[in-house]
């Protein structure tokens, strides 16, 4: 009696143990499933984030006889922080926050008139510049996990917190003690505070050519039109 006693309660215990380690894993397996997030961050994903750098030249323009720049002095380098949302799998949207420093290298002519008539040995003017930007992106190709090769198009507006002018000359002689001298404005008050164009950029995974057209002049008060054309290479930093 007693070995059919122990049988019996072996066999409740068995009985009713199961179902509760059954119930345990179901119990586990939904707790998992809802903890489990969804990565959506990163190059080919719905939103992704990410700083950049930029060196461009400014394109001169012969047609313009009150100024003419110098082509590989007239530069600029851009630093920004740029993000995307995608809303279909080939196009995304997305917006721009970056700092630009800009100098325009004046060449040194007989007829030279801005300024000043004076000829230099060097003569810039710079610009530094806060902005943003607004653009589309058309991605082509599959990318996988990279960025692939895209298209942007888009508007950008900035302000001008910073303008000066800069003059160099050598003598050959001591002048004032000195052989070399260099004279800068700042705050300039022939300058436009308020920037603002249209650009295009062309990319594959990190780097890209962009280019713009500034629709607004730089300077005010004076018939002298800076060159609107830029360049530049730019480059993605991220995986």
């Amino acid at each position: 009696m007693k070995s059919i006693k122990h049988i019996s309660i072996v066999l409740a215990v068995m009985l009713f143990s199961a179902p509760i380690r059954a119930q345990k894993i179901v119990i586990n397996e939904k707790t998992g499933s809802l903890f489990e997030q969804k990565n959506d961050f990163g190059p080919a994903q719905k939103r992704f984030k990410h700083l950049y750098l930029g060196y461009g030249l400014m394109l001169d323009n012969p047609n313009f006889q009150n100024i003419r720049l110098e082509a590989w002095r007239s530069n600029s380098i851009t630093t920004g922080w740029r993000t995307q949302y995608k809303i279909w799998k080939f196009y995304s949207l997305g917006t721009d926050l970056f700092y630009n420093y800009s100098d325009f290298a004046i060449k040194q002519y007989d007829g030279k008139t801005f300024p000043d008539l004076e000829i230099h040995q060097k003569e810039k003017l710079s610009f530094h510049n806060a902005g943003t930007e607004i653009y589309q992106r058309i991605t082509f190709f599959k990318r996988g996990k990279l960025m692939g090769t895209f298209l942007d198009a888009g508007i950008y507006g900035s302000y001008v917190f910073l303008s000066k002018y800069t003059e160099k000359d050598k003598f050959d002689e001591y002048n004032n003690n000195a052989k070399i001298r260099v004279i800068t404005y700042r705050r300039l008050n022939y300058t436009e505070n308020y920037q603002y164009g249209v650009h295009a950029r062309l990319g594959f995974n990190k780097w890209a050519i962009a280019s713009g057209y500034r629709l607004s002049n730089l300077l005010k008060n004076t018939n002298v039109c800076l060159p609107p054309i830029w360049f530049e290479l730019q480059l993605g930093l991220h995986k």
